[in-house]
């Protein structure tokens, strides 16, 4: 069976012999030539039956006479619509049945039921203008699920899409729409299966906690396609099984807030959600009719909490269509209590002699750190704090190594109320103070010396000229990264920071008494962190999320990646990358962490797998480009290290392409989770992640968190499946950010994460493809502000990485547009490993390996080596500041670079215009074959 989407159609084209044709074709059967294909307000849907039927097997539920003003003529193969045309202007679908009286938004699920059970059937053709709101490809993509697994969905959208059915062939993707080449060949292979690292899936704590929400609500989940509206009346008690993870995070979405509680329930989170607190207010004044219905319930709920669950649940109000404002006005738990530091501290009752970390830097021997260490010391620091006068909203400005000591010093700032935010000690004094300087801190911790590559390089002075420039900072602490005593390296040991008082982490525990742990009761929504994004698209942005980002994280690790008491996390990353946040939240779901400080390829590109593997690691994770590089070295971890308790691997920063997926079951382990994450310091956890009940599939992200209203989007703003799109969320979710710092009317916030046109719809601005089930998964195809298009034609700069990438003598790449004669050209910059040669043949193979696993739009015009490939100092590639230098524009948001000076090696490939030439009578040809890449027909005429 295969199922066609087709829509929106050529614009105004009649008779649309195209589609007449195309429909001719696959679904064997005619429409008459006044088939009203072109109509701009109009849809349809029409089953083709396989096989001859008479016209007495039409289904008496639904108008079958007449198709717009032509009748149905062929009565060998009938048509059986199962709707009228309706004219310009009109609803988009019209229904003869009762289906259309009860409700049902989208009606003909009934009918194509209905033929199901009567016989297969062949095709499903649905024609819609995607300005009609109500046409949303999505749901008539859940019409999928009708069908076997085998099942394909095509999409069809422009003019082009029609080439090659006009010549009797079959339809071409369109060239402006790249597809992820599996899915129009073949469906992506199963890599990791679900049994992979979990002997009995069911047994995980996904699966357990759906039996958890089941149990609780006396309901099971509503099923993927709906023939009347959810929870119009009570469900049946839940199937003995888990629904497919789909089903189950449909039923998430629809009641968020609902769901939200019950994550804060299972998974532990101290203290529980009390009562009178309502899950959910939209904040602000202006609120539409809707979104004052949405206060009204949940305050009623909030103040009816002997009733039974099950009967709000029923009627609860959906979050989709808010407005801008009110999505980034919504809270949810407006007087919920929680401490994050509390809860990481507790960790989730873990013992004292427990080991919460273990640390190790380059060349020092590990030290670990148990569970009543850190509690004791997070007492003490916070003792210290309170006699410093630290408050409520104070900011503490953090210059840190990865160490257990910057651990227990950030719990005990946040378990105060204090603000934290990091930032990596090899960050240069003029990036640390565009970070700082707007956040006024009180505080300002440092390490004493940081390690890299076997050098030692002392981070003292620059703390205190930072303190200079930072006239707020009253107090410098100094943190050690040996754990016994800081290192000064004072060259005449004289303070350069007068009128600060300096305190050394070693002397506050020494000189200390013990403490009692205790924590206040913090707001859900305190502030928390300050986050700063990558800075790939512009200077940094300052984010502060608040305290309930705690339960995003607690879901993610233990109901996406399956993390239990008793586990031992890697995650490598420094102080200034949210994973670093992300990860030390892994305390309070009951883990240990595992915590390195260094270069992940020194001494030698085992080291973090030894460290890991010697200490029982159970999750690993990394970086795409981490694992990419293992690969071209062919280092084999599996071969030196058993790794025996290692269960998940986790990769992002980038899309981790298909080849890595086969040399993680090949190379590392093959019976573990790979999970493949997308998210970013904006939310400081993930849209997409890890489902480990199901199949991993190559090259493709798994699922959308639970919780988490993910779609792929159109410039409109309509939910689209299988063509590249952007990925947004629909509706507001718990870990979202409270504002931008020095934002407080939202302005800034508002212009980075929405889009008028797309109203309250947050768009993380990554290019995105959505596959729907059977496959189902996600490709991250690029930057939505970096795609190329050259002659036109949009072209993911993701898809040329992955062909090159897969090069052994290509060490990295970046591709940039650059414009000549307002044509835009694609230019290649790329390191070689050391194994080829920069050679015309190198150049001619390259091209060769792109044209034949992509399309000839996607060959770069030129192809450069160059030394460095320009990335920020979380390793993102730096495409728009690239593209805007190449292009003339002067470089800016240098200080977000690894190395700034690395844009010196690109201005010999600065576009430079040339003063016009008067053109030759055949400068057209000339023009042809550069455009085109082969000269003009011979027949052609000069004009």
């Amino acid at each position: 069976m295969e199922v066609f989407l087709l829509g929106p159609l050529i614009r105004c084209r009649a008779p649309n012999s195209a589609l007449v044709h195309y429909l001719s074709l696959e679904a064997c059967w005619r429409l008459p030539p006044s088939f009203p294909g072109s109509s701009r307000a109009t849809a349809a849907v029409l089953c083709a039956l396989r096989g001859k039927v008479t016209r007495r097997s039409r289904c008496p539920l639904y108008s079958s006479k007449k198709l717009g003003s032509g009748d149905v003529t062929s009565t060998d193969i009938p048509v059986f619509p199962a709707f009228r045309w309706q004219n310009a202007g009109s609803a988009p679908f019209s229904c003869a049945s009762t289906a259309a009286s009860r409700g049902v938004r989208f009606p003909y699920l009934p009918a194509v039921d209905h033929w199901r059970k009567i016989m297969p059937v062949t095709a499903l053709i649905v024609e819609s203008n995607i300005r009609q709101p109500v046409s949303k490809p999505a749901s008539v993509l859940q019409l999928a699920s009708f069908f076997s697994s085998s099942s394909r969905i095509y999409t069809f959208d422009d003019d082009r899409n029609m080439e090659g059915a006009e010549n009797g062939g079959a339809p071409q993707w369109p060239h402006d729409q790249p597809q992820f080449p599996h899915f129009v060949e073949k469906e992506p292979p199963v890599v990791f299966p679900a049994s992979a690292s979990f002997h009995d899936p069911h047994s995980c704590r996904l699966s357990l906690f759906y039996d958890y929400v089941a149990k609780k609500h006396s309901i099971a989940p509503p099923p993927l396609c709906p023939s009347a509206p959810p929870f119009a009346q009570p469900l049946p008690p839940p199937p003995p099984s888990p629904p497919s993870y789909n089903t189950f995070h449909d039923w998430t979405v629809r009641y968020a807030p609902f769901f939200w509680r019950d994550v804060w329930e299972f998974c532990g989170v101290y203290k529980p959600s009390n009562a009178g607190n309502p899950l959910l207010e939209i904040r602000g004044d202006n609120l539409s009719s809707s979104e004052q219905s949405i206060n009204r319930f949940y305050a009623q709920q909030a103040t009816s909490q002997g009733l039974p669950r099950t009967q709000f649940l029923f009627g609860a109000p959906s979050m989709r269509g808010l407005s801008r404002q009110a999505f980034v006005n919504t809270v949810f738990f407006p007087r919920g209590k929680l401490n994050f530091a509390e809860n990481v501290v507790r960790g989730a009752g873990r013992l004292d002699q427990d080991v919460a970390l273990i640390f190790s830097c380059e060349g020092t021997p590990p030290r670990a750190m148990t569970f009543g260490d850190l509690r004791h010391q997070v007492a003490v620091m916070m003792q210290f704090f309170r006699r410093t006068g630290l408050q409520k909203g104070d900011r503490v400005a953090a210059v840190v190594c990865n160490t257990p000591e910057t651990v227990v010093t950030m719990l005990a700032v946040t378990g105060l109320g204090g603000i934290w935010s990091s930032c990596s000690p090899d960050f240069t004094l003029p990036v640390l103070h565009s970070r700082f300087g707007d956040l006024s801190p009180r505080v300002l911790v440092t390490s004493d010396v940081y390690q890299l590559k076997g050098r030692t390089t002392s981070c003292i002075r620059k703390a205190e000229d930072l303190c200079r420039r930072l006239a707020s900072v009253k107090t410098l602490l100094t943190l050690p990264l040996d754990g016994a005593v800081e290192q000064t390296f004072y060259e005449d040991n004289i303070s350069r920071a007068p009128g600060v008082f300096q305190a050394k982490y070693s002397d506050i525990m020494n000189t200390s008494a013990a403490t009692e742990l205790a924590f206040p009761a913090l707001s859900f929504n305190d502030p928390l962190f300050i986050l700063f994004s990558s800075g790939t698209t512009g200077p940094p942005k300052r984010l502060i999320h608040r305290q309930g980002l705690l339960l995003q994280l607690v879901k993610e690790h233990q109901l996406h990646l399956n993390v239990r008491p008793g586990d031992s996390m890697l995650y490598y990353s420094t102080a200034s990358w949210m994973m670093w946040n992300w990860l030390v939240a892994g305390l309070a779901s009951g883990a240990s962490l595992l915590l390195y400080e260094g270069h992940a390829m020194y001494p030698d590109p085992l080291v973090l797998w030894r460290f890991f593997d010697q200490h029982g690691g159970t999750l690993f994770g990394t970086s795409a480009k981490y694992l990419q590089d293992l690969e071209k070295m062919d280092i084999v971890p599996k071969a030196t290290f058993a790794m025996n308790r290692l269960r998940t691997l986790c990769s992002t920063g980038s899309p981790l392409y298909p080849h890595t997926f086969r040399y993680a079951a090949s190379s590392i382990k093959k019976d573990l989770h790979l999970v493949s994450m997308s998210g970013g310091s904006d939310i400081c956890s993930c849209f997409l992640t890890g489902n480990p009940t199901g199949d991993v599939r190559e090259g493709l992200l798994q699922a959308e968190g639970l919780g988490m209203d993910v779609a792929v989007v159109n410039s409109f703003g309509d939910t689209i499946v299988g063509r590249t799109g952007e990925l947004a969320c629909l509706q507001p979710f718990v870990s979202q950010p409270i504002q931008l710092w020095d934002d407080e009317n939202c302005a800034k916030y508002l212009e980075t994460y929405f889009d008028k046109a797309r109203g309250g719809l947050w768009l993380q601005g990554d290019n995105c493809i959505s596959f729907a089930p059977p496959i189902k998964g996600f490709v991250i195809t690029g930057r939505s502000d970096a795609t190329l298009n050259p002659s036109g034609v949009r072209v993911s700069s993701s898809e040329i990485y992955q062909v090159v990438l897969g090069h052994q003598g290509v060490k990295e790449c970046i591709a940039v547009g650059r414009m000549h004669n307002d044509v835009e050209h694609v230019i290649l910059f790329i390191t070689l490993t050391g194994t080829h040669r920069y050679t015309p043949p190198f150049v001619a193979e390259l091209k060769k390996m792109i044209r034949e696993s992509l399309t000839p739009f996607h060959i770069p015009k030129h192809i450069f080596m160059v030394d460095e490939i320009p990335k920020t100092k979380n390793g993102k590639l730096m495409e728009k500041e690239l593209k805007n230098f190449v292009n003339g524009e002067p470089a800016t948001n240098l200080e977000s670079a690894q190395n700034p000076s690395v844009f010196r090696e690109y201005d010999r490939f600065v576009h430079k215009p040339r003063p016009p030439v008067p053109p030759s009578p055949h400068a057209w040809r000339s023009e042809y074959e550069e455009e085109y890449g082969f000269p003009p027909p011979t027949d052609s005429m000069d004009y």
